[in-house]
């Protein structure tokens, strides 16, 4: 009961025969907390720790290989979670101010910045706005109840950084045309914070950009469109173009990695139970196979467009 120095265990563990230095305990350890000072802060203590075990490993039934493999894929999981909330926190603390980014070569960019596209009203007409064609609108269809309430919201793919966010508008849509937009972003549909306010002049017809070079992969982009000219009470856009880059590997979501942790714990314990359950393998071969079944040809491949609900698009 106590502090144990991690490096100072691994310094014994090196210079002491692994036979004498580990014995078989009956009893199973009891709550631990693991933390880092100063000095060791940014080392995977806890993976060389592991990584040590594996490779000196002991009989026992309490410590076996695939409870510690899966010791690490936990900590691993945890970890990336962690990281994500601690990201999302911090975003909040920080102020609306927008940092630019140096420019990205056009052959850095992505093809697809968006999961899907959602609107205020009229969601049929989505389509138009990315259709690339300038006689085609997608026009708003206001509630009595908030006859001015208009918006576009992007549903952006995980880790892709914005550089540039347009709208197409048209003069002679008179009273449809868009006056006083505001641009929104934030890692979740409730926390949109604004970016930029933009009044789009009265004359002009063709691209309008709205932001440009964000620094922060946004999960949600949101455009309110606060009034129209003339004093409408409704809105035409006639398209959306957004071009971004990646700028990073994409963090799991809570859901994917509780998933992933669930699948890697049945699969540590399958292979546990197989050496005392020899009969549990043509049982679990016969369950798939009748499972897998029923599924469509090319269901699991990466290009099926068929994905779970609870996990993220990514």
């Amino acid at each position: 009961e106590g502090v144990v120095d991690i490096n100072y265990l691994l310094h014994v563990f090196q210079d002491t025969d692994p036979l004498n230095a580990l014995q078989l305990c009956h009893i199973l350890p009891g709550p631990a907390d693991v933390y880092l000072d100063e000095k060791s802060a940014g080392t995977d203590v806890w993976k060389e720790l592991i990584k040590f075990l594996q490779n000196r490993h002991l009989q026992s039934s309490r410590l076996t290989l695939p409870v510690q493999s899966q010791i690490v894929s936990m900590f691993h999981n945890r970890e990336k979670v962690i990281n994500g909330r601690y990201k999302m926190y911090l975003e909040k603390e920080t102020d609306t101010k927008v940092v630019f980014l140096d420019s990205v070569d056009d052959e850095e960019m992505v093809t697809r910045c968006y999961s899907k596209i959602t609107v205020s009203s009229n969601e049929k007409n989505i389509p138009r706005l990315i259709d690339g064609r300038g006689d085609t609108y997608w026009q708003s269809n206001p509630s009595p109840a908030t006859p001015k309430k208009h918006w576009i919201r992007l549903h952006m793919l995980p880790g892709v950084i914005v550089k540039e966010l347009a709208i197409a508008v048209d003069a002679t849509d008179n009273s449809f045309m868009p006056k006083d937009l505001v641009v929104l972003a934030g890692y979740s549909q409730a926390g949109l914070r604004k970016l930029k306010t933009i009044t789009v002049p009265t004359g002009l017809t063709g691209k309008l950009v709205l932001v440009q070079n964000l620094q922060k992969d946004y999960h949600y982009i949101q455009i309110n469109i606060r009034a129209s000219h003339y004093g409408g009470t409704s809105t035409r856009v006639r398209g959306i173009f957004v071009k971004g880059f990646n700028s990073e590997e994409p963090e799991s979501s809570v859901l994917d990695t509780m998933a992933a942790w669930y699948f890697g714990l049945m699969t540590s314990t399958a292979k546990a139970a197989m050496p005392i359950a020899p009969g549990l393998r043509d049982d679990m071969l016969a369950q798939s196979k009748q499972e897998l079944g029923c599924l469509s040809p090319l269901v699991l491949s990466p290009t099926s467009s068929v994905k779970p609900e609870f996990l993220s698009p990514f």
